[in-house]
């Protein structure tokens, strides 16, 4: 998923850096790559927005963030890390270096239904603050997992994600879950444009979302 959500952002415009040579030839000769945790690209959206997509970055208690100089923490005291999959942190610019303003957390099921306990499992995630400020910055959590048809859906019926992204406001908490269809058989050209369109739809609907709400 990483991958995709990377080539969706890049295909949307965002100028991210590209894959180094290194990682490029790992894609090409392993059945499964396995990502340095950490792992991060970023671009700007404009000259003051900038978006960070992270795979399984470490989120620490406020203490440890700072001293490792994390952008992102998870409250006052020492206590055990979290990791989620992947995180998208929109930076804002405000003279003093970037500081995280809204952010998103995707995380992956291998499931073909995605049940409560996969929501309860994760809903954690919405606690995660900014380590300056400590302002939640987490107002959109994603369940993405291999369904039937690619589609996005919205937990709060009064919710959708169209082409300029959720329809509601920032400050709002909102859950959405992508189903991702499996098409085992085909050569990875073939797998990345059957893909293109959801992924696609979620980069461009979140970067439209992002210079909608923060601009």
């Amino acid at each position: 998923c990483f991958i995709q959500i990377v080539n969706a952002f890049r295909s949307s415009g965002l100028d991210l850096q590209e894959w180094n040579d290194a990682l490029r030839q790992n894609l090409q000769s392993r059945f499964i790559l396995d990502f340095d945790r950490g792992l991060q690209f970023e671009g700007l959206l404009t000259a003051s927005i900038k978006l960070r997509i992270r795979y399984e970055p470490w989120i620490l208690g406020k203490g440890a963030a700072e001293k490792t100089g994390e952008t992102l923490c998870r409250g006052l005291k020492e206590v055990v890390a979290w990791s989620p999959d992947i995180i998208l942190e929109c930076l804002m610019d405000f003279g003093e270096g970037w500081e995280p303003v809204y952010a998103i957390v995707l995380d992956c099921k291998y499931s073909a239904v995605i049940r409560d306990q996969h929501w309860n499992d994760t809903r954690k995630y919405l606690e995660i603050r900014s380590t300056r400020t400590l302002k939640q910055v987490v107002k959109q959590l994603w369940l993405i997992y291999p369904g039937e048809t690619d589609r996005i859906v919205s937990t709060d019926r009064a919710i959708e994600f169209q082409e300029d992204g959720p329809t509601c406001p920032k400050d709002e908490a909102v859950f959405f879950s992508m189903a991702v269809k499996p098409h085992p058989g085909q050569d990875k050209w073939e797998r990345d444009q059957n893909k293109k369109d959801v992924f696609g739809n979620f980069a461009r609907g979140i970067t439209n979302y992002i210079l909608r709400e923060l601009i």
